[in-house]
């Protein structure tokens, strides 16, 4: 078929295989042979525009860091954020440069940009919205258990499409899957070096099957991803602050999708003026730029608020110490704490002070009203004639099922800790005398608790793991280990034993001191001044 070279561009090579194939794609839609360097040659505006974006980029990045050890910053996934933001710049530049410098731009460079930028912004930008779904649904199962609500607990279980998610998703594992995975991708760009043309050519670099790896991470993102945490983020309640800021940004990337693709492929706009102004990769940019508005700013908004309050607020300590210890107030602060995603700070607080009632001499607690008391983390009776002091002495543990309560037992709890009522006194002298009976010591006892708050709170993939410093939880984690493996004396172990969370507790407390009853007494006091 013969071809009309009428309007091919006198400046051009017309043996160069991609500006001949560059000029049969637009032959149809351009009137002179000007049009196509007018086509190619961007405008004022997307200089401005992608300039413009990249110092927000480097501005925004240069703010996270400076706040890189707050808490809130931690809790909302700092690794992920700052992978999202190092992936968006790399991609937001190579998208910048590859089209004011379309003809010459190194086609290599441009494949190395994507096989890096590309997996760290998108599966940072899932694994930030995984993230807040975690917090949420951490916090609701952490409220739930505050407000001991069986009814809720079950009616809660099944809610959550990416439950499995939120409860198996430690941070280190992903880190190095990531790093991993972006070795993997550039030793495949420096193999197609070698072996495709289209890799190690100059100019009018365009997609194709080299970069199926990054399609496919794309569309696994776009029709899987965003589409399951859309219908997930939808049956969140209004209490979860960050569900429209997710609904928009994902709202927002499947609108620059639909843009993108279509300057890309609908070759009447793409061969048009209006590339001149907005190019298919102006939605690349887009992108990156809407989800960081919607994802990355508000940590550094919250962040900020919460600094400004903390020399605004005269709130106290002591103040929160006793709000803590007032159930109708207590239940107030844990809706509030719900909203801000923290609730487990106070789980953790009540369960920190059960732990110590455990080595207070039980003969002379106030807080034991019935002989026996129930402790549901274990399935155990634990007779209040326990002599703590004495390290040989056991306690009679029965493991029948026929006494292990369910759900429904006619429990109370007093001070926190679960109280069977008196009239399992009986059962449990019937028990003690069952063949079923075996001997537990106190240290046994002990260290149970203490490594059922290890599980609950301390490790990485704890069901209600704590926003505190690794150093902190390594402490801890290293400390249970030698207590447990060494023979030490029975006042050092005791002492060791119940000091072991109080570097952890003394975070929480001040965690929520500054980030959650400040800002709480800061909302009271604007609601009552209104």
């Amino acid at each position: 078929m013969d071809v009309d070279l009428s309007l091919f561009p006198h400046n051009w090579d017309i043996d160069n295989k991609q500006q001949y194939n560059y000029y049969i794609k637009c032959l149809p839609f351009v009137d002179s042979e000007d049009d196509f360097d007018n086509i190619i040659k961007k405008s004022t505006f997307f200089h401005i525009f992608g300039i413009g974006t990249i110092i927000y980029f480097i501005i925004l990045s240069l703010l996270l860091l400076k706040y890189r050890k707050h808490y809130i910053f931690k809790r909302q996934g700092r690794t992920y954020v700052i992978f999202f933001m190092i992936g968006s710049i790399i991609s937001s530049i190579n998208a910048f440069f590859i089209q004011i410098r379309y003809k010459i731009y190194p086609c290599v460079l441009h494949n190395f940009l994507i096989a890096i930028g590309y997996p760290l912004s998108f599966f940072s930008y899932a694994l930030i919205i995984l993230t807040n779904f975690k917090n949420y649904y951490t916090s609701q199962t952490a409220y739930i258990e505050i407000i001991n609500d069986p009814l809720k607990k079950k009616t809660e279980k099944f809610r959550f499409i990416f439950r499995f998610v939120y409860e198996n998703m430690p941070q280190s594992k992903v880190t190095t899957f990531f790093v991993f995975y972006l070795i993997f991708k550039w030793l495949i760009v420096y193999i197609l070096y070698f072996t495709n043309e289209l890799v190690y050519q100059k100019g009018y670099c365009k997609m194709s099957l080299i970069h199926l790896p990054q399609i496919l991470e794309i569309l696994v993102f776009l029709l899987i991803f965003l589409p399951m945490a859309l219908i997930e983020v939808v049956k969140f309640d209004d209490t979860f602050k960050m569900k429209r800021k997710i609904i928009n940004a994902i709202l927002a990337t499947f609108l620059c999708f639909l843009g993108y693709m279509t300057m890309s492929v609908i070759k009447r706009v793409n061969c048009s003026v209006i590339v001149k102004y907005i190019p298919s990769d102006s939605f690349v940019i887009l992108v990156f730029l809407c989800s960081s508005i919607f994802l990355c700013v508000p940590i550094v908004k919250d962040i900020v608020h919460v600094e400004n309050q903390k020399s605004e607020t005269k709130a106290t300590t002591n103040g929160m110490l006793k709000m803590l210890g007032d159930n109708v107030l207590l239940r107030e602060f844990s809706e509030f704490c719900r909203k801000e995603n923290c609730t487990e700070n106070i789980l953790f607080y009540q369960q920190y002070w059960k732990y110590k009632k455990l080595f207070e001499n039980q003969r002379n607690s106030k807080i034991m009203k019935t002989n026996n008391y129930y402790n549901t983390n274990s399935n155990i009776f634990v007779s209040s004639a326990f002599d703590y002091e004495d390290r040989d002495q056991v306690s009679q543990i029965s493991f029948d099922n026929s006494i292990i309560q369910d759900e429904n037992s006619n429990t109370s709890i007093v001070n926190g800790i679960d109280q069977l009522q008196n009239s399992s006194d009986n059962d449990m002298s019937k028990k003690s005398t069952s063949s079923n009976v075996r001997k537990i010591t106190k240290n046994d006892i002990f260290l149970k608790e203490a490594k059922n708050i290890i599980d609950n709170f301390i490790n990485s993939d704890s069901k209600f793991e704590l926003n505190i410093s690794d150093k902190v939880s390594k402490k801890i984690i290293c400390d249970f280990k030698e207590i447990k493996n060494n023979e030490l004396q029975q006042q050092v172990f005791k002492n060791r034993l119940k000091c072991l969370f109080d570097d952890a507790y003394n975070e929480v407390l001040n965690s929520l001191f500054l980030n959650s009853y400040s800002n709480y007494i800061s909302i009271k006091k604007s609601s009552n001044s209104k």
